[in-house]
């Protein structure tokens, strides 16, 4: 894919982000419970942070930049991932405790969802770093850190899909499976592939011997130091990720402001389960 199809697709992106936000925003307007509205505040930092960074895409370390303007800024794109990044992680985080409390709630699967949140926070953490010393080291190690948080996700969705059982495929059943193989896939990509890409940068600058900046100077050169640039190559290999990422992820956001509840096996679902026409004491049930 080359540079303009790739910026073309993204401002599609955004546009379609944007109409879907404004139409599950104005659908929510009046969310009947906390959670319900935790969920939906949740999502416009995130939503916001998609749509501009898809008008406005950068590479931080190589201060790469599609727009050479201030709005293209190194350091508020970082900032704004900073903010859009945690609470993302958050709803989902809000979700699995909020299902586990209508399952019976087990601690440890909501200290795994708390503790998912956190870690996200130490990679955020990490990305300011290399943001600011330009060390794709640092990378590597940020991605590997939010592949691991998500991954607290896994056995807490494996929880709910046990205690799901025999539930109807709604909603919430279908969301869960969704976010246990996110959990999955997810931390394994990032091991596997985004990481590797930041090692490979990390051995060049090795081999260049490249002189990494001190994080204060570092972070005042990210908020004013841009490279406008429109090569293909300059962007190639951050592509497909930013693609997925302004997409789909933005869209699970979305989807989150109307968030999954448990509903329970109803008497006529019981009948499709197997609900034994007697019961113990030999009368008959209803079905």
């Amino acid at each position: 894919m080359d540079f303009n199809t790739w910026y073309i697709l993204l401002c599609v992106i955004a546009v379609v982000s944007l109409v879907a936000f404004i139409v599950q925003f104005r659908r929510t307007t009046n969310p009947s419970t906390t959670y319900q509205k935790y969920l939906r505040l949740l999502a416009i930092p995130f939503v916001v942070e998609c749509i501009y960074r898809s008008i406005f895409p950068s590479l931080y370390l190589q201060r790469f930049v599609v727009w050479d303007t201030i709005f293209n800024s190194i350091l508020l794109d970082r900032t704004l991932a900073f903010f859009g990044e945690v609470a993302w992680t958050a709803q989902f985080s809000f979700v699995i405790i909020h299902l586990d409390s209508q399952l019976s709630s087990k601690k440890w699967v909501q200290i795994c969802a708390y503790l998912a949140v956190v870690i996200y926070i130490v990679a955020e953490g990490m990305a300011f770093y290399n943001t600011a010393t330009t060390n794709e080291l640092w990378a590597a190690n940020e991605v590997i850190t939010e592949g691991f948080a998500f991954f607290f996700f896994f056995p807490a969705t494996i929880s709910l899909l046990i205690r799901q059982k025999g539930y109807a495929w709604r909603y919430a059943k279908i969301y869960t499976v969704v976010l246990c193989l996110t959990a999955l896939i997810y931390p394994l990509y990032n091991l596997l592939v985004d990481s590797k890409m930041y090692m490979k940068r990390y051995r060049q600058d090795q081999a260049n011997n490249k002189t990494y900046m001190k994080f204060l100077p570092g972070l005042e050169d990210a908020a004013v130091r841009r490279v406008k640039t429109h090569q293909t190559t300059d962007w190639s290999t951050d592509m497909s990720w930013m693609v997925c990422y302004f997409s789909v992820a933005c869209w699970s956001s979305i989807m989150m402001m109307s968030p999954p509840e448990i509903v329970k096996p109803n008497d006529s679902e019981g009948k499709k389960s197997g609900t034994p026409l007697l019961s113990k004491n030999g009368s008959i049930n209803q079905v």
